[in-house]
């Protein structure tokens, strides 16, 4: 994915179902993603972000996909599935290929 882009908007535009009931404003937290890797080396939250993320008590490895832009290759964990994967039996959900993935 070309940089510049959101963690939400590269999975959306690899069709990768993500939650983000507010539409990527970055206040209800449904977009939540864990890092997996060195999230030390990721931009800052800025504040909106920040604030966000103290309300839910996100660990430190918990980014928002929505305001999360990352200036080199990562690795995330979406946090909440949305209803469609959670209808499919478990060993779906975790045998799943995506496209570009």
């Amino acid at each position: 994915m070309p940089r510049g882009f959101t963690v939400l908007e590269a999975s959306r535009l690899g069709g990768l179902p993500h939650y983000s009931v507010c539409g990527g404003k970055g206040q209800c937290s449904t977009c939540r993603v864990q890092i997996l890797g060195d999230y030390q080396r990721l931009p800052q939250p800025d504040q909106l972000e920040q604030k966000t993320l103290e309300r839910i008590n996100a660990a430190p490895d918990v980014r928002l996909a929505c305001q999360l832009r990352p200036d080199h290759d990562i690795t995330v964990a979406p946090l909440l599935i949305p209803a469609t994967e959670t209808a499919l039996p478990a060993n779906t959900q975790e045998n799943k290929s995506w496209p570009g993935a």
